[in-house]
């Protein structure tokens, strides 16, 4: 008597054998695009970033708190922007108690109404030398609901004497 053929079994191996080899061979996930700036405008579309010593920071929000703000009312504007990640939490403000209509540029230097920082989980920078720091406001629309500009400033933590570079700074808010 023959044997019994066992067709099966090289076919299944052969089967097994492709599927163990596709597995290894998957391309890696792609890595995630670098953080870009959004592009200045001036339509209340809503956006914020700048650069922290060179690197792009770009505002996250999480449920109790909003990414970014932006007000302006008889005078009194600010702007703040928030990043939370499950290990940190960053935020940049600027204040400025007295700013008229029409005004297009201002200084940001520490004074009396004024207030520019960006805060860490660490540490605390604020503007502290005049010059340290500009505000440029390419639209501030009362009807609209619109501000809209760019920033620039050097911040000194108080603890340490450290400097932070904020520049490249830009926003386009609708405010409240």
């Amino acid at each position: 008597m023959k044997p019994a053929r066992r067709p099966l079994l090289p076919l299944l191996l052969l089967v097994l054998g492709g599927l163990l080899g596709a597995c290894a061979h998957q391309p890696n996930d792609p890595q995630p695009a670098a953080p870009t700036l959004p592009p200045i405008s001036q339509s209340g579309s809503n956006t914020f970033g700048f650069r922290v010593d060179g690197e792009v920071w770009t505002p996250a929000g999480n449920d109790a708190l909003p990414a970014y703000q932006g007000h302006y009312d008889q005078q009194v504007f600010w702007i703040v922007a928030n990043q939370y990640t499950r290990t940190t939490r960053e935020e940049l403000g600027i204040h400025v108690e007295s700013l008229p209509p029409g005004t297009t540029a201002h200084d940001l230097a520490a004074q009396d109404g004024v207030v520019a920082y960006f805060n860490t989980l660490t540490d605390e920078y604020q503007v502290v030398d005049p010059g340290a720091g500009t505000l440029h406001l390419t639209r501030l629309d009362t009807v609209q609901h619109i501000v809209s500009g760019t920033f620039e400033f050097d911040a000194v933590s108080a603890t340490t004497g450290q400097t932070v570079h904020i520049t490249d700074g830009r926003f386009d808010l609708r405010t409240d």
